[in-house]
Formats: C-alpha cells, sequence, structure tokens
C-alpha cells in the first residue's frame, strides 16, 4: 500500500505511475495478517491492492463511507462493485 499518495484536490497519476513501475518502493508498505486482523486506511486516498481468497476460510469486508451531506449516497454501479449487484435492486 501507498499510503495517501492521492487527495481529493491531486490525483497525482505521474506518482501513482512511478508506484505501479516500480520507481518508488520507498512509498510502499506490507502490512502481514493474520486470520482475523483489522486493517483501517483511507483507501481513496491510498494505493492498495487485496489478495485473493484462498481456502474455505470466508473473508469479511467492511468498508466504511463518510460523506459531508446527510442523506448523500455512493453511485449504484460503485455500491454494486463494492457490496455486490444485489444493491442494484433497491
Amino acid at each position: 500500500m501507498s499510503a495517501n499518495i492521492r487527495s481529493a484536490s491531486l490525483e497525482d497519476y505521474h506518482e501513482v505511475k512511478q508506484v505501479l513501475t516500480g520507481k518508488r518502493e520507498d512509498t510502499i508498505v506490507r502490512i502481514d495478517r493474520e486470520p482475523g486482523a483489522l486493517c483501517i486506511f483511507k483507501g481513496c486516498h491510498s494505493l492498495h491492492r487485496v489478495s485473493s481468497v484462498v481456502g474455505d476460510q470466508l473473508r469479511i469486508m467492511g468498508v466504511f463511507v463518510y460523506e459531508f451531506s446527510p442523506g448523500s449516497g455512493g453511485d449504484p454501479k460503485v455500491n454494486a462493485i463494492i457490496y455486490g449487484p444485489r444493491t442494484l435492486a433497491n
């Protein structure tokens, strides 16, 4: 993970490219986890990836989203990607 490499006002595609092409290894943080671990980070501003689920153990993922305006909701297509297609039915 490259934490907080982007911001709401700057996507910083140049820096993202540097990380993805291996030229900014110094910004990458690797977190070793054990079953039951909880990781909290600002995903919208941090480059990150999720490892594949292997085996019979179920992975539970929680996504915390904070909006500035009451009653705001995410884009339905994005919600379907994160939470599953059942969210499109509502």
